[in-house]
This record gives C-alpha cells, sequence and structure tokens, in this order.
C-alpha cells in the first residue's frame, strides 16, 4: 500500500468470520511473506498470497 512520505506498506486483511459463515463455497486465502531483519532495519519481501478455494458437499445419510 502506497503512503505519502513514507515507503510502500505491506497488508492484508483478514475475513475470517466472512468465510467461516459461507454455507456449501468457501473461498479464502493464504498469506505468505519473509521477514530480514538487518542493522538497518526490518523488510519485508517476497509477500504472496495463495488463493484458497473448497466445495464442502454434505452427504445424506439414510
Amino acid at each position: 500500500m502506497p503512503r505519502d512520505g513514507a515507503p510502500p506498506m505491506l497488508v492484508y486483511y483478514s475475513l475470517g468470520n466472512f468465510v467461516a459463515a459461507q454455507q456449501d463455497h468457501r473461498i479464502g486465502g493464504l498469506a505468505e511473506f519473509t521477514i530480514k531483519k538487518s542493522d538497518k532495519g526490518v523488510h519485508v519481501s517476497c509477500a504472496a498470497l495463495e488463493k484458497i478455494d473448497s466445495f464442502m458437499k454434505c452427504a445424506q445419510i439414510n
């Protein structure tokens, strides 16, 4: 996310309760990133978001 007068910032926003409330089809994502610490500070790199898409169908038991 760009910011005025500052370096870009990585932002992930969770809608966990929204995803959990879906009935048959759930979509979401798995965030992955690398944090590197040095004498100059902390740097986030290799940021990615893997899509998670699952479909659930309940079997009817007689």
